[in-house]
């Protein structure tokens, strides 16, 4: 699993040894004590990895990569039991065959995150801030869009869509 995640991230040597040492450094230190957090789950693992690009309006093109969860069962499971330091390295590209109002949940889930949700058209509707249950036997919070329907979403650490200026009606989602 350690060599896939190196091989998402590893762009240089350099980061490709920066990253290692993250690992060893974070491991040593025990940040992976909660017995509930993993470097990858099955479904994290089945997941493809693809090149996403986020155009603004002013032309600027954002690209990073991301999963791609395009089956029941990928889009199920999204970033459940994933360490806190893996969700702010990653993303999720939510991919659904036709327009959903489908709903997203926290559980199991270590980190706070942004959803974007995208139209037919690519667009981005909204992002939300999604945040993690506290207690086990708390109920679930559902994030939704109400009635609109999405055909994308992505799910991505707390921040990013702020922090790379990624705005409602003026982003545009270029995937193949």
């Amino acid at each position: 699993m350690l060599i896939e995640y190196v091989r998402l991230f590893a762009m240089s040597s350099v980061r490709l040894t920066t990253l290692l040492s993250v690992f060893v450094l974070l491991s040593a230190a025990n940040v992976w004590a909660d017995k509930d957090c993993k470097l990858a789950t099955p479904q994290w693992s089945e997941m493809d990895i693809k090149t996403v690009k986020l155009r603004r309006d002013d032309g600027e093109v954002i690209k990073i990569r991301s999963r791609i969860a395009d089956s029941p069962r990928e889009r199920a499971a999204g970033f459940q039991h994933i360490c806190p330091q893996i969700i702010h390295l990653s993303s999720i590209l939510f991919v659904y065959e036709s327009p959903t109002s489908a709903s997203f949940h926290m559980s199991n889930v270590h980190d706070s995150l942004d959803i974007g949700f995208f139209d037919q058209d690519r667009k981005l509707i909204t992002v939300l801030r999604m945040t993690p249950q506290k207690l086990e036997k708390e109920s679930a919070n559902l994030y939704s869009i109400g009635s609109k329907e999405f055909v994308h979403a992505l799910e991505a650490r707390a921040d990013f869509f702020a922090d790379h200026g990624l705005k409602p009606d003026k982003t545009t989602l270029v995937f193949p």
